[in-house]
């Protein structure tokens, strides 16, 4: 019931008790009016207007009361008058009481929606720090999961592919390129999210001002929510907004770099950059661990002075290759050769200006011989080159052109140590000698291969050195399987 409706009821009673007592005589005015404040006291929630309806109910009493009770005895009035003003007092107290509770009820409803409130705003805050607690767990796992398999690798095709997978499942970028430092040169290992194929055999030069070169040359990630905005990168031209760098350092050294990109502008944060840091640091310690069993496998297969393959490894790949040729019915070619009068060189210039001519061999042939051929020193002044898919004659054009590069080629590269004064004079061309056999026409296995190229080269020797020979199975006295 409104203010206005509660109001209209009390002025009704109040006048429906001035007319039953002008009637029928008797207190009833002093009744209804009595029932009248206490309704009003106790409909009331506003202490003003509970004051101003109780004075409107007296003040309306008193001028009903008189207009119609003139004929009653002063006595009579008092009393009614003391009986009103009695009845007043009960319900004023009653009201007070009343008020007094319901600032109680309040204070208490106030006190527990203000707990509710701060219950609910605790309940807020620990959901968010479980969510941020179950999204730390999650990154964790996968941090975890990149560890383990940087762990896992030790060759450098194992740690492209790791990085590989971890570009795509946890950086989530849809384009992302892999460099590493090779061979002087920087160059493309692995890429995703670009239309062709030009980066796919890509080199740089580390000195250059390309943005490869400028990406190995930090040692912090880099987070780039656009890079039209960024004069870092003006002019780049790729169809990327957003970027991410993960630079890979080895012993405080730059060896690679992952970049990663997306076509929408991003807004990173310092949490993202982060979590950048932990995971180049990962894929920094993968990188460094293949770059270092690399070196122990290239110190275990190849020969410290030359480079080129050790005899136990070029026998490994000599099956391996030998068995494939059978396998597919393709040609497999062999050269032998030899250093002429090597002995007599070192004996007469010195073992420093011997290992000095092995060097330069060894780059002549790196120079005239490309892959999948490959070179070994065999054994002192011996070194082998095996041919796959390679016929016969084809070889021995081959062997036959770097043996004629071989002793035209100053030793320029490799300055030779000063000539001893016991030398005799002028230092001779390096010269060898070569003999060439292949898979199938002479021989079936490894062993015999060998000793027919081997008996080739001797014949090379015997002719007058300096020469290419290739095995001829109507020699007397060729060894057999």
């Amino acid at each position: 019931m409104g203010e206005t409706e509660q109001d209209i009821l009390l002025a009704s009673l109040l006048l429906l008790g001035a007319a039953l007592q002008y009637l029928l005589g008797g207190p009833w005015l002093l009744v209804v009016g009595a029932v009248a404040v206490g309704i009003r006291v106790n409909f009331s929630r506003d202490d003003r207007r509970g004051i101003v309806a109780t004075a409107i109910a007296c003040v309306l009493w008193i001028a009903l009361h008189t207009s119609v009770t003139s004929m009653l005895t002063r006595l009579q009035v008092a009393i009614e008058l003391g009986a009103f003003s009695a009845f007043v007092v009960v319900f004023w107290v009653a009201r007070q009481i009343n008020r007094e509770r319901l600032l109680a009820d309040e204070t208490q409803l106030e006190d527990a929606r203000k707990g509710g409130a701060d219950m609910q705003a605790k309940l807020r805050q620990l959901r968010r720090d479980s969510e941020v607690m179950v999204w730390e767990s999650e990154e964790l796992t996968r941090l975890f999961g990149v560890t383990r398999s940087v762990g896992e690798v030790i060759r450098e095709e194992e740690i492209v592919n790791v990085i590989r997978e971890t570009a795509q499942a946890y950086l989530k970028l849809p384009a992302y390129v892999l460099l590493l430092a090779r061979d002087e040169a920087i160059r493309v290992r692995a890429q995703t999210g670009f239309d062709d194929d030009t980066l796919a055999d890509a080199a740089f030069p580390p000195g250059g001002g390309t943005l490869a070169a400028w990406f190995l040359r930090q040692r912090e990630p880099v987070l780039v929510d656009d890079v039209s905005e960024d004069p870092r990168f003006a002019g780049a031209m790729f169809p990327y907004r957003s970027l991410v760098m993960l630079p890979m350092l080895v012993r405080d050294e730059p060896v690679g770099a992952l970049v990663a990109l997306d076509g929408h502008q991003r807004s990173f944060t310092r949490q993202d950059y982060t979590r950048a840091g932990i995971l180049a640091k990962q894929l920094s310690l993968g990188i460094g661990k293949t770059l270092l069993y690399g070196q122990i496998e290239e110190l275990s297969i190849t020969d410290g002075l030359t480079k080129l393959y050790r005899h136990r490894h070029f026998q490994e790949r000599f099956e391996i290759e030998l068995e494939r040729a059978r396998r597919y019915s393709r040609p497999l070619s062999l050269l032998m050769g030899d250093l002429d009068q090597f002995k007599q060189f070192n004996d007469a210039y010195g073992h420093l200006e011997g290992d000095d001519v092995l060097k330069h061999v060894s780059r002549a042939m790196e120079a005239n011989f490309q892959r999948p051929a490959i070179l070994a020193r065999y054994g002192g002044e011996e070194f082998a080159v095996l041919l796959p898919d390679t016929s016969r004659e084809r070889a021995a054009e081959l062997a036959e052109k770097f043996r004629a590069a071989l002793e035209a080629a100053p030793m320029t590269a490799a300055p030779l140590a000063a000539t001893p004064s016991s030398a005799p004079g002028p230092r001779p061309a390096v010269t060898m000698s070569i003999g060439v056999a292949a898979f199938p026409e002479d021989a079936q296995t490894r062993r015999d291969l060998i000793a027919r190229a081997d008996l080739a080269l001797y014949r090379s020797k015997d002719a007058g050195r300096n020469r290419v020979t290739i095995f001829d199975a109507a020699w007397q006295n060729a060894p057999s399987g």
